[in-house]
């Protein structure tokens, strides 16, 4: 099947993006949530500054998942936050970034008191063209950048754009996961992810990377790598979760490429994850 646009794509899914429709992409969330949160407590440590005085850009806005985790989510976990002001959303997708500002939006009950008045910085546009100041982020978040072609240009912007000991943290669809769900059960191939919006199939171009892959990419941006590792379903839940819950509702799709591969479900590797850090 022929690759539809990115953005095109992402424009027609914005709407039903993370949600029950779509519940594999929720899933990929929550597996990589945790591991994102450590890294940018980590960095804080690193830093010697708080999460809110972090200067955060995330390459991707997806449904505003970011957002909800690093100013929501760590904020009930933690006890702190990063701040919207602090908050940089790049996506080539307009109507991405516009459902992320529906969905979480500033100024809740919850969180009235940690609110100073900004709301976050979006950007449209893709992540290896749009030019940012040298020298601005802390931490820059690729969650699931599968979609950008010229991975090596972007590292290198990334590596730019952070300040000296900045971090990048990246992660992707893993390669033996996606082979099951898109050759064996889907029949696309393996370079591609499949959507189903209002009854129309569409198939994006979709880079499935294994940890000693993004390794190399970092490296050869300029970046020392801190942690390179498969996140598997225990980083996300409980294990025994999915061990003993077959019907269990987050990804029906998974649970099928879980019985094909022929492991228990906590043992699949579902995302590559890594941690580059910009050494002064």
């Amino acid at each position: 099947m022929a690759a539809h646009s990115v953005q095109v794509v992402y424009d027609l899914l914005a709407k039903s993006y993370g949600t029950n429709a779509h519940r594999t992409i929720e899933f990929f969330q929550g597996v990589q949530r945790m591991a994102i949160l450590r890294a940018c407590l980590w960095q804080t440590k690193r830093l010697g500054k708080t999460l809110e005085e972090l200067d955060v850009l995330t390459v991707g806005v997806g449904n505003g998942e970011q957002r909800r985790t690093l100013c929501i989510l760590c904020l009930g976990l933690f006890h702190q936050r990063i701040k919207d002001s602090r908050l940089v959303e790049l996506d080539i997708s307009s109507e991405m970034l516009r459902v992320a500002r529906q969905l979480h939006p500033r100024g809740t009950d919850y969180l009235k008191k940690y609110e100073d008045g900004k709301a976050p910085t979006q950007i449209r546009g893709d992540a290896v063209s749009t030019v940012l100041p040298n020298g601005s982020f802390d931490v820059v978040i690729g969650a699931l950048i599968d979609h950008i072609p010229n991975q090596p240009k972007l590292y290198r912007n990334v590596f730019e754009t952070l300040r000296p000991n900045g971090m990048f943290v990246v992660t992707y669809p893993h390669r033996r996961l996606m082979k099951v769900i898109r050759k064996d059960i889907y029949g696309i191939p393996i370079d591609q992810t499949r959507f189903v919006v209002d009854g129309r199939e569409y198939c994006v171009p979709s880079l499935t990377l294994l940890p000693t892959e993004i390794k190399a990419l970092m490296r050869d941006a300029g970046f020392a790598v801190s942690t390179c590792k498969a996140l598997r379903l225990y980083d996300g839940w409980y294990p025994d979760v999915f061990d003993h819950h077959p019907q269990h509702p987050f990804s029906p799709t998974v649970w099928r490429a879980h019985k094909l591969m022929r492991v228990r479900p906590s043992r699949i590797p579902v995302l590559s994850f890594a941690v580059g850090q910009k050494l002064l």
